[in-house]
């Protein structure tokens, strides 16, 4: 006996349903009484998640970073033709940096002594006007910029990761051409910050985002620990939110360290 299968494509159509988000409000009941106006504080939610990154960001030894360009017609004592800049640092390793530099003595500084020797050797076979005599130039005149990660095991030996993460910023920048005030543009900085490091820590950002919009308004924002709790790298995110390690994305997302030299 045997089966004979046949497949279809089957569209299940987008449902529309009411989610409550219920929010704790404290008021002066005094005031109430009194009918006295009491003044009302909204925390910038997504603002404290970002700037509990940037603290610890702050803290890191050695920063990979990349930067682009951002135009923002409304700031202050710059003309709206002006370049403003958009920075992404990168932070991330699975070796120790100890175990990093051993191993770049091991392996890389032979592959660059000898390609050091090649240099000096053609640049005298060469023409200095020619393509690959104003390369071999460059190259000698930037060596000391070039084994630079020799130096630290901290050091990135590309610039590939930094470039990644601040490519979604890039290409939407194609659609959106610039921001209006600079408080547009630092909210375009919170918002692409906070999605390029959730993916960063393997996670779905859109997960990850409905999970802060839910957690953040109940917490106490002044409460470091608790803050820290819904930090990207934070062990106590919902399994929900992290992208499984054998799942298409992932591999691709991370496809450029698995062939990234050290």
């Amino acid at each position: 006996m045997s089966k004979e299968i046949r497949k279809e494509l089957k569209v299940i159509p987008a449902q529309v349903v009411v989610v409550e988000h219920v929010k704790n409000i404290y008021a002066c009941r005094n005031c109430e009484k009194e009918n006295i106006t009491t003044p009302i504080i909204t925390a910038k939610m997504p603002n404290s998640v970002y700037n509990r990154m940037h603290g610890y960001l702050l803290k890191e030894p050695i920063l990979h970073a990349d930067e682009t360009t951002m135009q923002v017609l409304n700031e202050e004592g710059k003309k709206p033709t002006s370049k403003s800049y958009m920075w992404l640092e990168y932070r991330k390793e699975k070796l120790t940096p100890e175990e990093i530099y051993k191993k770049r003595l091991e392996k890389t500084k032979p592959v660059l002594q000898d390609f050091l020797l090649w240099l000096k050797t053609k640049e005298k076979q060469v023409l200095p006007k020619s393509n690959l005599g104003k390369s071999i130039n460059y190259c000698l005149n930037q060596w000391d910029k070039l084994i630079a990660f020799m130096l630290d095991g901290r050091i990135e030996i590309s610039n590939n990761r930094a470039e990644r993460a601040i490519k979604p910023f890039v290409i939407g920048r194609k659609n959106f051409l610039f921001s209006k005030s600079p408080k547009g543009a630092q909210a375009s900085a919170i918002t692409y910050s906070i999605i390029e490091t959730a993916k960063a820590n393997n996670l779905n950002s859109f997960y990850y985002l409905t999970y802060l919009f839910e957690k953040l308004p109940n917490i106490d924002l002044d409460d470091m620990e608790e803050l820290d709790q819904l930090l990207p790298w934070s062990e106590s995110i919902l399994e929900n939110c992290k992208i499984p390690p054998n799942s298409l994305y992932f591999i691709l997302y991370h496809c450029s360290e698995f062939c990234c030299p050290i």
